[in-house]
Order: structure tokens, then sequence, then C-alpha cells
């Protein structure tokens, strides 16, 4: 313990440091670490006649006051701490703090002045001990010092440890070192210079006439600034502070200068002078910068604060003034109301006087629902909100400093749109009505795109069905459903109405369309080749917009809401895009503030919002190029070699059986034949069952009979996904493309 004390510096974090050491080993050393401590205090005084156990005043002279200083603020930081835990230890310390104060009194210097001030400040002020005590100490200190120091000591408390209320005008923490103290306390700081022959500066007074709104925005600007500026003062700068510290002391104590013998050292001891000077200077003129700037910014606050003021007042007259009108305005109404109710009643003049008046009724009556105009206000509504909100996305340039903004404005988007989806009415019912159609079939298909791109005469090649093509825009205006038979299975094509620009919005029943898209299992998005990279473009922005992600999979993220228990954010690898900042400002806005959330990938915040929101689709599409016989062979060529992408002519028929293929293949569907025990297998070409990829004899029991599981003793598997042929295999046995299956019953 005397080694530590031995290095204790005047540094917060020192004092601090070697405090939380003290208080860990009290318990088993409180005695030992009091006796440590006078020892040490002792030795920083040299006593005649006796020592400072036997709490003799006599000093000879003071050898080392930087330590006896920072010893007191050790003391004092180990008293608050132990306030509450070891009260006991407290008191050891208060039954040697009374000689101390004393002898720090004798030889006291501005420094120790200013230390006792205000850990007597702090003492009275947090009730650390009584006032009783307060006082005891108070006296030895008083009653110790003369001259010069007495006065600044009675100055510097000036009431302040008596009053309470300049107590929280000028609270200082004592652990603060010297240095720092000595330059907060400093009276120019809390003084403004005023010339003697100037006149005394009047008091700016500032009521709700005079207030200027302008002057107030300027002086709050001003206020900003300067606290910008002093969140990293020079005075906090550590590293310059030790630069300076680690030049030797020679270069600033003429008195040590002593030991220089020969020019050789007299030329080091130059080089480190004209090393120190220009680092010196520069730091001094940055602290003067400083001390103007807080000089400034103390000016400015009384001007600031009565700005506050007056503002408050300007707006209390401006809502007595608001509810002074809006008084007025009902006894007008009142008043009108009164008139009207003292009309007479039509019914009881002669039919012939007056011609026939429109009732109540018919005079506001209009030809569209109630609950309809109710649904269109409120989506006009929801898409102006929209629209705002893209544009405040588009115009916010995108970095560390907005990323928050933009998550907010992005969970915001996605919500209005959830609730532009699926508006609400007085009725409980949604406006409009669906055409959507009984899905059939082993799998859907939904063909979108922009009117007369050649989706009706795609479905009329690949089905039976005949779909009305025309030249002209809007030839469909109902979904019409078709069949292509392919591979044994019977695949739903859906010839739905062509989609518009806002169509997400509503515009030209595009919400509808869009409805029915999500329940395929793919989307056949028809392009024109001609236009193609501008009309996918739209559609793909429209059917994100409503809930539908192309070629995309489901985010790798866990949230489950909770009833209690707080937001857990925790991910499993490291994230770029993410952070729980960000997480937690969009679970806020969507009014989450008990949930499990779990990053098992590098996710976005737009793959958070989806998972949040739960109703997003991820379907895969394929992107067919119509019309390819108006183009050139290289547009061609290059459309062909994009990603997802197939190009046709369905006035040519060229192309259709390829994009057949991708479809069966995009849909992931396997077949599978079924043998019956001493027979062959059933290979006809409407033979078989149709199953997803990836299926297993569990899922081909389901389809041949719902209870044949139950039932299921072992299958026997001819194909590619047996090791050998046939091999006998389990419940959970995965299936491939054409394999054959023979099931054993218990």
């Amino acid at each position: 313990m005397s080694r530590r004390l031995q290095t204790l510096n005047t540094t917060q974090q020192s004092v601090q440091m070697m405090s939380m050491w003290l208080l860990h080993h009290q318990k088993s050393h409180a005695e030992t670490i009091v006796k440590v401590w006078l020892q040490l205090y002792a030795e920083g005084m040299l006593l005649v006649k006796s020592t400072l156990y036997d709490h003799v005043q006599e000093i000879k002279k003071e050898t080392k006051p930087v330590r006896l200083i920072n010893l007191l603020y050790l003391a004092n930081d180990v008293i608050q701490n132990s306030r509450k835990h070891c009260p006991h230890f407290m008191g050891m310390f208060y039954e040697n703090l009374e000689p101390a104060f004393r002898h720090v009194s004798l030889h006291a210097d501005a420094d120790a002045v200013v230390a006792m001030k205000k850990i007597l400040r702090v003492f009275r002020e947090r009730q650390i001990y009584s006032d009783v005590k307060v006082d005891r100490l108070m006296n030895a200190v008083t009653s110790s010092l003369t001259g010069i120091r007495l006065v600044e000591f009675n100055i510097e408390l000036g009431g302040t440890i008596l009053s309470t209320e300049n107590i929280q005008k000028s609270r200082q923490t004592p652990t603060t070192p010297p240095i720092v103290a000595k330059t907060v306390d400093s009276p120019h700081l809390s003084t403004p210079t005023v010339d003697a022959d100037s006149p005394e500066p009047k008091k700016s007074k500032m009521d709700s006439e005079n207030f200027d709104i302008k002057v107030m925005t300027r002086v709050t600007e001003d206020v900003i600034s300067l606290l910008k500026k002093l969140e990293d003062p020079p005075s906090a700068d550590a590293e310059t502070r030790q630069l300076i510290a680690s030049f030797p002391e020679t270069i600033a104590n003429p008195a040590l200068l002593k030991p220089i013998r020969n020019e050789s050292q007299a030329m080091e001891l130059l080089k480190k002078i004209k090393e120190a000077e220009p680092v010196v200077k520069e730091y001094c003129k940055r602290l003067a910068a400083e001390m103007e700037d807080r000089r400034f910014l103390q000016q400015l606050l009384p001007e600031y604060f009565g700005f506050l003021k007056a503002s408050a007042v300007r707006n209390d007259e401006m809502l007595r003034s608001v509810r002074e009108k809006v008084e007025k305005l009902e006894q007008e109404k009142t008043s009108v109301k009164e008139h009207f109710d003292s009309l007479p009643d039509l019914a009881d003049l002669p039919s012939s006087a007056l011609p026939p008046l429109p009732s109540l009724g018919e005079l506001f009556k209009s030809g569209k629902n109630e609950n309809e105009d109710n649904v269109e206000v409120l989506e006009m509504g929801i898409v102006e909100k929209i629209q705002e909100i893209e544009r405040e996305i588009s115009r916010t340039q995108k970095n560390k400093a907005t990323e928050y903004h933009l998550g907010l404005l992005k969970a915001k988007l996605a919500k209005y749109r959830q609730q532009l989806l699926e508006p609400t009415t007085k009725g409980g019912t949604s406006k409009g009505d669906g055409f959507d159609v009984m899905k059939s079939g082993d799998a859907r298909v939904a063909m979108v795109g922009f009117p007369s791109v050649g989706k009706s005469t795609l479905l009329s090649s690949l089905t039976t069905t005949e779909s009305v093509a025309a030249s002209y825009e809007f030839t469909t205006l109902t979904c019409i459903p078709g069949v292509i038979e392919y591979e044994g299975a019977n695949i739903q094509l859906l010839d739905l109405p062509g989609i518009i620009e806002g169509a997400a919005q509503g515009k030209g029943r595009g919400r509808q369309v869009i409805a029915v898209a999500r329940t395929a299992d793919i989307i056949l998005m028809m392009l024109d080749a001609a236009k193609g990279e501008m009309q996918k473009a739209l559609l793909s922005k429209e059917l994100e917009s409503m809930g539908i992600r192309l070629n995309k999979k489901p985010p790798l993220i866990y949230f489950k809401q909770k009833k209690i228990g707080g937001v857990k954010f925790t991910h499993m690898v490291p994230l770029t895009h993410c952070n729980e900042k960000l997480v937690m400002t969009v679970l806020h806005e969507y009014k989450i503030f008990n949930a499990d959330v779990v990053f098992r990938a590098d996710c976005t915040v737009d793959e958070l919002i989806d998972v949040i929101q739960g109703n997003r689709v991820y379907l895969p599409c394929l992107y067919v190029y119509n019309k390819i016989d108006q183009i050139s062979m290289e547009e061609v060529d290059r459309l062909a070699r994009l990603e997802h992408s197939i190009v046709i002519s369905c006035e040519m028929k060229l192309n259709m059986d390829y994009m057949v293929e991708k479809i069966w293949e995009y849909l992931a569907l396997i077949r599978i034949y079924t043998k019956k025990p001493g027979n062959a297998p059933d290979l006809g070409p409407r033979d078989g069952l149709i199953l997803r990829r990836g299926a297993t004899i569990e899922h081909a029991c389901h389809a041949l009979h719902r209870n044949l599981s139950a039932s299921f003793r072992y299958a026997i598997v001819w194909g590619t996904s047996a090791k050998f042929s046939p091999q006998r295999v389990g419940i959970h046995h995965k299936l491939h493309h054409e394999d054959v299956v023979q099931i054993v019953k218990k």
C-alpha cells in the first residue's frame, strides 16, 4: 500500500483507482489503511517535538504540499464511497481529519485553500458528516489559517458552505485535480472584465414585447457552437500534457541549473528548451482561446435563459389568444343554433306560399357510400404520407450519421404500405371486389406485366384456354386461368390484367392484381423486349411495395414478441448493416418493447422490417422478354444472358418449349412413380405423384392417403435417390425425380 500511495498523482483517475483499491481491502485491513495514510501524511511535514499521531500542531517546514493535497483528495473519495457500505471506515477516517486539516492550514498555499474549501463544501452539501462535525473541521481550518490565506478562505466560503442555494450554484467535485480546479474556479471565468471608466453594463431585460426570434436563433447557435468546441477542450488534452510533463524540469526551474558544468551540457539543455518552446506556446495559446470561449459562453448563458423565459411567456400569450378565439367561435356556434331553432316549421305554412325545399338528407346526398368515401380519404392520406417519406429518403444522403434516420423512415414506410394494403372500413369489409380464382393443379404460375406485352397470347399458346388478345391496351379485365400439362403435372397459369405505374396505390385495380400474384408459386414477369429494363424496374418496385420479394430467400433473423422482459438483441455473425441501436429504433417505431431478436446472418434494416411485418412472400421470378422479333440479334443475345431471364416470341412461337422447362425447374417439382408388390411400376404419362423437390417418403404417403403414414412399415425405392436399386428405406428418406416407390404397410 505504501508503494501504491507513493505513486499517487494529481489526476482524477489516479485518485479514484487508489480509492477503489483501498475500499476493496478495507474489510480486513481498515486500521492498517488509516495508519499507513497517516504515516505518509506525516512524511509530508517535518514535525518538531512530536508526530502527527499525538495531534501536535507545531510544524517546522512543509516539504511536499502536492502530496498532502493528493492525500486529502484520496481521503475524501474513500469517505464518500464508504458511506453506504462501510460507515465504520468513514468514522475511522474522521478521527484523524481534524488534525490533518489543522496541519495543512498552518502552512497552506492557494491550492491547499481551494482543496479544503471543496472538501468541506461536499461534506456539508452531501451530508457526509453532521453539521456539528463539519463545523469542527471548519474551526480547525480557520483557527490555523493566518493573513491572506484566512481572507481567501473566508471569501471562497462566502456563504457557500452555509447556504444550500449557493451550493447548488457552484457545485464542484472535490476529487478534481488542483490544476484543473484552479482553472475552473478562476475569477476570470466567473466574472467578466469591466474597465474602470466604462459604465456598468445594463442587465438584459427580456420580455414578450421586445422578443426577437432572429436574435434568439443567433444566440442559440452561438451557445451550441461553443458547447461543441468545449466538448474536447485543450485543458483535457492528456497527450499534450504528458508531452509537456516529459520534458526535464531544468528547462523551467532556474534553480536546477547549478549542475551544468560545461558547454555541452548547456547546449543539450538549450536544445531541450527549443524543442519544448513551440509546444508550450501552442498549448498556452489553445488554453487562452479556451478561456475566452468559456468567458463568452458565460456571458451568453444569461441572455439565452432570458430568451427562453420570454419565449415561454410569448407562447402562453399565443395559447391564451387561441383559447379566446375558440371560446368566441363556440359562442357564435351556439348563437347560430339558437337562430336556426327559432325558425318557423315549414309544415305549418301553406303549401302554395313557398316552393318545396329539399330535405337535409337530399341536400348532402352523394352518389358514393359513406364507408367508401371514408376509405378513399384514408387511402389518399396514406398515399401522401408514403410519397413524402419516399421523397425524404431520396433526399437523405446515406452515411453513418444518417443510418438511424433512414432506418426509422423505412420502418414508417413499411407500416404505411401495410395499412394501404389492408385498409379498414367502418363496416368491416374491404373496398372493392377481388377476382381471384380457385387454386387447382399441382402449382400456380401468375403472369404479371404491363398492358399489351403478350400475356393473353402466351396463355392461348400454352393452354387450351382462349384469352382475348387485341392490339389495344387493357384487353383483359379479369383473371383468366389456364392449365399447362407437363411431365404429368397440371400447372395452373393465370392471365392477370395489365398493371400500370402506381398499382400498389390502387391505380387500375393494381392492388387486386398483385394480391392474386401473392398466391402464386412463381411469378412470370412478361416484358416488352424493346423497353424491358424500364418495365422490369417499375414492376419490381410495385411488387416490392406490396410485400413480394422476387428471387430472394427469407432473412435469417429470429424474431419473437414477448409480454415482459424487454428487448434482447444478439447476433451470431459480425454485422455491417445494422447495430443494436438501429434495431431498437425500428422496434420502437412499431411499438414493440419486449421481444427476442437474433441475427443469424449479416442482414439489412429492410430485411429486419420484413421479418417484423411478417406478411412478406418470397417467390421465384422468371423475366420473360417477348417480341424479340422486333429487336436486333445483339440485343436478344444480351437479354438472354441476364440472370433469371428468357427471350421468346409469342407471335412466331420462338423458344416456348425452353420457357416451359424453366418454369418446371423454378417450380422445383418432382414426379414419383408407384409400384404394387409383384407388378410392374405405373410409368404412364398421367401416372405418378407430383411433389415438391426435397419431399420424403412421408410426403408421398400423405399424397396417396392421409392415414397411410400411420400404418407405414418401410418402403422400397428404385432410382437415383437410392444407394443401390432396390433399397429398403425409412419414412424420412428424400426422393428424387422419377424415383419408383413401393410402400409396405404394417
